[in-house]
Order: structure tokens, then C-alpha cells, then sequence
């Protein structure tokens, strides 16, 4: 939907997705039609508060599927072409939107395809998915999402000619958002108000696999040298926790894996995190009301945990600086609806945690 807001920046039409071999879209033409509407997504600068950092958003609904998991699944699949023009069946774990984008255009492409994901997958997502003909295969959600990453890993084992995609370590995920949604962010911040901003003092985003985070703010920093990076988590299981792995509610793509495990994206360049923040599931979804209330913008749990964290950064950084931050999806029928049901004292409360689980102040 489009918000209560004029303030959108619009990125090149024109310009092709990144990344992209010519020869594997000339041999693909599916995958070519994609790549036309994939990226080049609007930012929209959201409404200041007095006293606070401005903030911009990519938003990535207006992807084919609908979130910013489409230009891992193209990065992912394009990367697999380049390498093997037949793949036997391509193997891969989702935590909700990549298997949706992966589904689409493994049925576009004619490819065919297993995804292994949690129950909390609605059925609905699941009928789609199946009616496109992809093998579902669904693992106890109260088992965490390492379970989930682990049942693909076994799958793998078994079937050593499928072509496993392991979207935490193929590096194609990584440079889709350095050169697409990193990219496009600076050039659309450098056409800001005619004439760009003069910085960005911070990067705000969601860990998940880290692509975003990573890749991202590496684009950023090679024109805003002094971008920070602002790494968000769910405070049910955080980045690098000891913890177990739990099928507690988290935000979506949020990706905490528990037993200390880091994502090796984020692993080989933690010394560029400044901060690291949580924001509990909750909370995510109270933020869904401030963001509608404020843009007229129904984004999804993962945007509510971005927002949150984004403002809780303006605030600390004051009126003269600029934060960017990335809204990957719209909101789900199901997180629409929990949000709704919350009431004004859970959504005015809503909170931004540190590492640890504390309330922060900015």
C-alpha cells in the first residue's frame, strides 16, 4: 500500500540487477523477467521528531514476491546457473520469505526444488508453495531454527547431487545486497533533497544471515566512511548466544541460533559492529502500530524490530545526524492481526534491549 507520505525516493528503473552474468539471463529468460522487476526499490524518508537523527527506509515489498529475500533467492539461483546449467533439484532452508521467492522461481524456471522450513509456516504459504510444485518439508518450530538449518544439512548428506544453496555461506547472498541494496540506498540518499546528505552516521539492521547487514554497509561506507553498523537480533535468542536453541516467538528473519553459534558473515567482520541491539517479539509487533500510526505503512515484524532500533539510535545521535535502515517485508495477515489485538499500553511501551537483555537508554 502506499503511505500517508510524499517524501518517496525512487531508485534507477532503468538499472539492471547486479551482479548478474548476461549469458546465464540470455540462456534463462524466467530468470531474466525477474531480474527486470527485482530491486530498485523506493526509500522513504520518515517523519522527524524534534531532537532526533533523520531517518531512511529501502522498502522491499516492492519486490516480485514481496521482500528483500527475493534478491537473495535471485543472487542464490543465479549463482547456481553460472555453475551448472541442469541442477538435478535445488536444496535449500528458509525461515518464511526466502522460501517463498525460491519456490516462485524454481516454478518459473522449471526447477525442481525441496525447501525445508519451521510449522509456523502458515498453511496457506504452504498450499501456495506445494501448488507451485515444490517438496515442503516442515520441522518442529518448537524446535528453533537450528534444527531447521541441521535437517537441511542431513538432506544434503543423503542427497549429494542436489544443489544445496546454504544461504549463510554462499557469498552470492553477501554481494547482492553490497551492489544492489546497498548501491541503490547510496544513490538514493545522495539525491536527497535535491542535493544528497552530507553523511549517514549509522546503518541499522536485522542480523538474519547477515547479507543484509554486511552487505549493506559495505556499499554505505565506501561513500559515508564513518557509517556505523547496528546490528538488531531478537531478544529470545540473540547473535552469538549461548543459550539453546528454543522455538520461542521471534520477529521474522530474525535468525538466532543459539550454543554460541555466529553467522559467519557477521563472524568475519564483527569488529565493525558499534552496537548490537534486541528487540523482543512483542515489541516488534507494537511497533507495527507506531509505523502505521506515524508512515501509513503496514510493515512486518522485521521492520517493526528495524524501526524500533532506528529511532532508538536517532535518538541518541541528535538532530544533525542521518540513520538509514531497511524495511524487508510488508506485514502478514497473522502479525496484522497480533498487533491490532495489543493494546495502547503494550504499543507506547514497546522497547529496544541490549545485547543482554536490559533495557537500554539511547
Amino acid at each position: 500500500m502506499q503511505p500517508a507520505l510524499k517524501s518517496w525516493l525512487p531508485a534507477d528503473p532503468g538499472a539492471p540487477a547486479p551482479g548478474t552474468d548476461p549469458a546465464v539471463l540470455a540462456r534463462h529468460p524466467a530468470l531474466a523477467s525477474f531480474a527486470a522487476r527485482l530491486g530498485n526499490t523506493p526509500v522513504v524518508a520518515l517523519p522527524r521528531v524534534a531532537g532526533e537523527a533523520r531517518i531512511f527506509a529501502k522498502c522491499e515489498w516492492f519486490n516480485p514476491t514481496g521482500s528483500i529475500k527475493d534478491r537473495t533467492a535471485f543472487a542464490l539461483v543465479c549463482d547456481l546457473l553460472s555453475r551448472t546449467s541442469c541442477p538435478e533439484r535445488v536444496l535449500e532452508y528458509s525461515g518464511g520469505n526466502l522460501a517463498v521467492s525460491l519456490s516462485r522461481l524454481c516454478a518459473d524456471l522449471g526447477l525442481a526444488n525441496t525447501l525445508i522450513m519451521a510449522s509456523f509456516m502458515s498453511p496457506a504459504a504452504i498450499a501456495d508453495m506445494r501448488s507451485l510444485g515444490t517438496d515442503v518439508r516442515l520441522v518442529d518450530k518448537s524446535l528453533g531454527f537450528w534444527a531447521v538449518m541441521e535437517a537441511a544439512y542431513q538432506t544434503a548428506e543423503r542427497h549429494p547431487h542436489w544443489s544445496f544453496l546454504h544461504q549463510h555461506e554462499n557469498r552470492a547472498n553477501l554481494r547482492i545486497h553490497e551492489t544492489g541494496t546497498g548501491a541503490e540506498f547510496v544513490k538514493q540518499l545522495q539525491r536527497v533533497d535535491g542535493q544528497g546528505v552530507s553523511d549517514v552516521d549509522a546503518f541499522v539492521a536485522s542480523i538474519g544471515t547477515g547479507g543484509t547487514l554486511v552487505g549493506a554497509h559495505t556499499a554505505l561506507r565506501r561513500v559515508y566512511p564513518r557509517v556505523q553498523m547496528i546490528a538488531v537480533t531478537p531478544a529470545e535468542l540473540p547473535y552469538g548466544s549461548a543459550a539453546l536453541p528454543n522455538g520461542l516467538p521471534k520477529y521474522a528473519g530474525s535468525g538466532g541460533l543459539g550454543n554460541g553459534r555466529k553467522q559467519p558473515f557477521v563472524a568475519d567482520h564483527e569488529t565493525r559492529i558499534a552496537r548490537k541491539l534486541t528487540v523482543r517479539f512483542q515489541d516488534s509487533l507494537a511497533a507495527l502500530s507506531q509505523v502505521y500510526a506515524q508512515c501509513g505503512l503496514r510493515v512486518g515484524s522485521s521492520a517493526g524490530a528495524n524501526w524500533l532500533a532506528a529511532r532508538h539510535v536517532a535518538r541518541r545521535l541528535g538532530p544533525d545526524a542521518v540513520v538509514a535502515t531497511v524495511f524487508p517485508s510488508a506485514a502478514t495477515p497473522s502479525e496484522w492481526t497480533a498487533a491490532m489485538a495489543l493494546n495502547k499500553r503494550d504499543i507506547a511501551n514497546a522497547a529496544v534491549l541490549d545485547e543482554n537483555g536490559e533495557e537500554t537508554a539511547p
